[in-house]
């Protein structure tokens, strides 16, 4: 495995290629069928899941190929602890002390360069500004209908688990 200080960073052309939105949701159909798996079948938060989708394209984007189909040929168990060390490293980079407590061993072992809690603070701010960036600029707009339905039947749950037991439908 090869040392990774990010020296690949993304490079755009500087022409802009517009899809329509149909052919936007068909290009990311791979990471709208892992954003299904973390919050309908994992029941993982949607939000949280939308910043750890941002981070595995960015991933994706930087150096490491296939993240997103390597998560997803995953048991479902893996696939939430891969999600949690995606967590892990989105809460290493949002701190500027560095604590090396934790490890990322499931996402060590899908990676073929090397991968780190260390090579990923080292270079926190870029890795900030492109996780953002793919958020805003990719996520919402590939899994936004899948968040705002997620977070629709999270608020109807909360609704309902806060109503007095008397009014509760049987």
């Amino acid at each position: 495995m090869m040392n990774n200080g990010f020296s690949w960073m993304l490079h755009l052309p500087s022409s802009v290629i517009e899809f329509s939105q149909e052919e936007f949701l068909l290009f990311h159909r791979t990471d709208r069928e892992l954003y299904t798996v973390l919050v309908f079948t994992l029941s993982r938060h949607p939000i949280q899941s939308l910043r750890v989708l941002a981070f595995w394209i960015w991933l994706e984007r930087v150096g490491y190929p296939r993240t997103i189909q390597k998560i997803l040929r995953l048991v479902l168990r893996e696939i939430n602890e891969v999600a949690d060390e995606a967590v892990t490293c989105l809460l290493c980079i949002s701190k500027q002390a560095f604590f090396p407590f934790n490890d990322i061993p499931v996402m060590k072992r899908l990676m073929d360069t090397e991968i780190s809690l260390e090579i990923l603070h080292t270079k926190r701010i870029s890795v900030l500004q492109g996780v953002d960036e793919t958020e805003h600029d990719v996520c919402l707009r590939a899994v936004g209908d899948l968040m705002n339905e997620a977070l629709f039947r999270l608020q109807r749950y909360n609704a309902m688990m806060l109503r007095p037991r008397a009014y509760r439908r049987r």
